[in-house]
């Protein structure tokens, strides 16, 4: 409902995941998978490979496409 009402059709958006702490990443094949089973057309770029150790601040990964999607998609 929140993006319906605040975001114009076919609004595109770009952004990033960052290490909120020091370790090593895991996983990065879900973001995705999420994007995937909501039907969009973000794009995911891994930034990190998985088993890379990371600090606080690293770019894991990006993303561009559709905002309601990244923005439902994201808390997932």
């Amino acid at each position: 409902m929140t993006c319906a009402a605040t975001l114009a059709p076919g609004a595109q958006l770009s952004g990033w995941v960052r290490a909120k702490e020091g370790g090593v990443v895991c996983g990065l094949w879900l973001f995705a998978e999420v994007f995937q089973q909501l039907g969009s057309n973000v794009q995911v770029s891994d930034v990190a490979a998985d088993g890379t150790a990371v600090q606080p601040g690293d770019v894991v990964i990006r993303m561009h496409g559709d905002a309601t999607a990244m923005l439902i998609g994201e808390r997932t």
